[in-house]
C-alpha cells in the first residue's frame, strides 16, 4: 500500500463507482482509493505503538492519518441542508460528499490526540463526531451527485458506531473538554468555546458537563 498510496477494497472498484482494477488516474499520479482502508490502517499502527512503545509505529501512524484528512471537509457546503463540515468522502473517485463511516474517523483521531496531544487532532476529532450525526440516520449525504438529499438509510453496522461515539467520546469530553496542560479547549456536545483563559494549572485536564450551549 505504501508508498504509493494504494488504498483500496472491493467497494472501490466494484460499488456505485465501478472501475477496472488497474484503473490509474496519469494527471494526478492517484490510485482509486477508498478511505476506510487508510482510517483501519492508522488505528493498526497506533495499536503497535502502544503495545511496542515503539515511536516509529506512532510517526507511520501519522503519515497515514494525515493522508486521510486530505478526505475530511473542512468547510460547510452552502447547497446542503446539513452541517457536514468535519465529515468525510468515502473515496477519491466516488459521489458521496459526507457518510457516516465519518465516526469511525472520529474515534481514530481522538485516540491520536491522546497519544500526541496535537490539538488539531482533537478538533477535527470533534468536527468528525458531530458531523456524523448530522446526517443521521443516512448513511451518506449527496450520494448521487450534489444534490441536498440524504443516500440510503444506514445499516447497524454504521449506526453501531455512532453509539460508539457517546460511549467512547462523551464520557470524557462531556460537553466541553478543557486540557489545562496544553492550555487549550474544544466544545463537544452542542456547546462552542470561542476563547480559554488558563490561570492556574492544578490538574492535567477537566471536563465540563453542564454548560449554556452556545449555537
Amino acid at each position: 500500500m505504501l508508498p504509493r498510496q494504494r488504498w483500496f477494497d472491493f467497494e472501490t472498484f466494484l460499488s456505485c463507482a465501478r472501475k477496472p482494477y488497474e484503473f490509474y488516474d496519469k494527471w494526478t499520479a492517484q490510485y482509486p482509493q477508498n478511505n476506510l482502508a487508510t482510517i483501519q490502517a492508522a488505528k493498526a499502527y497506533l495499536e503497535m505503538f502502544h503495545a511496542t512503545q515503539d515511536r516509529q509505529y506512532l510517526e507511520h501512524g501519522r503519515q497515514v492519518l494525515d493522508y486521510l484528512l486530505l478526505t475530511q471537509q473542512v468547510w460547510n457546503n452552502p447547497a446542503f441542508s446539513p452541517k457536514v463540515v468535519g465529515g468525510f468522502t468515502t473515496q477519491n473517485t466516488d459521489a458521496e460528499w459526507s457518510d457516516a463511516r465519518e465516526s469511525y474517523a472520529a474515534v481514530v483521531l481522538w485516540d491520536y490526540y491522546k497519544a500526541t496531544d496535537d490539538q488539531e487532532y482533537l478538533e477535527r476529532a470533534v468536527a468528525a463526531a458531530r458531523s456524523t450525526f448530522a446526517v443521521a440516520p443516512w448513511e451518506n449525504w449527496a450520494h448521487t451527485g450534489y444534490r441536498d438529499e440524504p443516500g440510503a438509510l444506514t445499516g447497524f453496522h454504521w449506526d453501531q458506531k455512532r453509539y460508539d461515539l457517546n460511549r467512547i467520546m462523551s464520557p470524557v469530553l462531556g460537553d466541553a473538554f478543557i486540557d489545562l496542560r496544553q492550555k487549550n479547549g474544544v466544545g463537544f456536545n452542542a456547546c462552542s468555546l470561542r476563547n480559554v483563559s488558563v490561570n492556574t494549572i492544578p490538574f492535567h485536564s477537566i471536563w465540563i458537563r453542564s454548560l449554556d450551549r452556545a449555537p
